[in-house]
């Protein structure tokens, strides 16, 4: 098995610095992204702290991982001027297992942005092949111009 901690992700990701964001996603994600067509593409390696006593990514992590992916592709794509984007439900089929070296990955996708709720679906892939499909709902916030534009800064990471 590689050395998780140096496998490098595939080209063109750019992993998303965790300086000052909270806690439970700081130590949870290494979370890397890109950009196709205009969508977020998010990923990461599975580690062994991902994992649950069958030796499979936590159906926990990848929850983790689509929540985060969702939220973060609606800012990226509909500049809502908004820190975070609340959770108001996730719905996820899992499809196959993933064990500590794979690599997953996402395309957010944004189905429909009203002024009060994004809705959002991905397929998540692990080394090429469907693992799990996604939905998400999300309470857009009224744009506060004193909190970080989340959608803004990764645009400026990822120079688009």
């Amino acid at each position: 098995m590689p050395d998780i901690g140096t496998t490098p992700p595939p080209a063109g990701f750019v992993r998303l610095p965790m300086a000052g964001v909270a806690d439970f996603t700081a130590r949870n994600l290494p979370l890397h992204v890109r950009t196709e067509d205009g969508h977020l593409i998010g990923g990461f390696r599975v580690g062994a702290e991902h994992c649950n006593p069958a030796g499979t990514c936590h159906g926990g992590m990848i929850a983790t991982f689509c929540d985060i992916l969702l939220a973060f592709g609606g800012m990226f794509e509909g500049r809502l001027e908004t820190m975070i984007l609340p959770t108001i439900s996730l719905s996820i089929d899992y499809l196959a297992p993933a064990r500590p070296g794979a690599w997953m990955e996402a395309r957010a996708d944004i189905i429909k942005t009203t002024r009060t709720m994004l809705f959002a679906q991905a397929v998540l892939h692990t080394d090429g092949a469907a693992s799990a499909r996604v939905n998400g709902v999300f309470k857009v916030p009224k744009p506060d111009p004193s909190a970080i534009d989340t959608g803004a800064w990764l645009r400026g990471l990822l120079g688009v």
